[in-house]
């Protein structure tokens, strides 16, 4: 936008801002380099990555730092003890938190009362019900959910999700959360395992699970036989609206 190559540069932003028109739904940040590369990389990050104690914290931020920089957003990383945001960071900021429950929830809380607030929040915790009790005006906030009701999945093991919803609903009186979906989805392939593998030895069990494609109420399920890992269950974006979770369709780009 300035320096020797803006006559070029104004042309660029001019035609992204005409697409934008077209389009109807994008949001553009267009950032001057000043014709010299190193002012960008001068630039403070935009994404604040938090992380609880633990694998699991670790490794989700892992996660959103690789997608983060393969798609272009500038990052910092901070422990949960840290404070956050971190001196330096820009002034337009977003959060992304990856911490045990009680963590989160506090930590969103704190910064949404700041006076330095993020524009936008995501936290793990933001998943569950439980999130807009202990969090005061949670609207906007986004979340990751393991399961959300509604998905109209095909099941193909175990009970479909009308019928557990209306049994589980005449026990508890509430919708579950995914917790509640996860392990019942988890008893669903342990005792299919079990059945295929003729018994219940560690090893039998293991080449059971490994040939297994299938899926539950909870979604799909398979594994990768050399780490254990889970490679075909989605997760769910919501986002808080009139105090509730609401799944974001992402074919649409998701409310500010």
């Amino acid at each position: 936008m300035s320096g020797r190559f803006a006559q070029f540069g104004r042309q660029a932003a001019q035609g992204l801002e005409t697409w934008c028109s077209l389009h109807g739904a994008a949001e553009i940040l267009v950032e001057d380099d000043c014709s010299d590369r190193r002012t960008l990389e001068m630039v403070p990050p935009d994404l604040c990555i938090v992380h609880g104690p633990g694998s699991f914290g670790r490794q989700v931020a892992d996660g959103a730092e690789a997608v983060a920089r393969r798609v272009g957003i500038r990052t910092v990383r901070v422990a949960a003890d840290d404070q956050v945001p971190p001196p330096g960071i820009s002034a337009e900021w977003d959060l992304f938190s990856a911490g045990v429950f009680e963590q989160d929830a506090e930590l969103v809380s704190k910064v949404l009362r700041s006076p330095a607030a993020p524009r936008r929040v995501c936290a793990v915790a933001a998943g569950v019900r439980e999130f807009g009790r202990v969090v005061d005006d949670p609207d906007g906030v986004f979340g990751i959910a393991q399961w959300f009701p509604g998905s109209g999945r095909d099941v193909a093991l175990g009970p479909p999700e009308d019928e557990f919803l209306g049994a589980y609903a005449a026990r508890a009186g509430s919708v579950p959360d995914y917790p509640a979906v996860q392990v019942a989805a988890g008893a669903v392939i342990a005792t299919r395992c079990a059945r295929l593998a003729g018994g219940t030895s560690r090893d039998a069990l293991w080449a059971a699970a490994a040939d297994l494609e299938t899926s539950t109420l909870f979604g799909g399920f398979r594994i990768d036989p050399e780490n254990g890992a889970q490679v075909k269950h989605q997760t769910v974006l919501v986002q808080w609206a009139d105090g509730e979770p609401r799944p974001v369709d992402q074919s649409e780009p998701a409310a500010a």
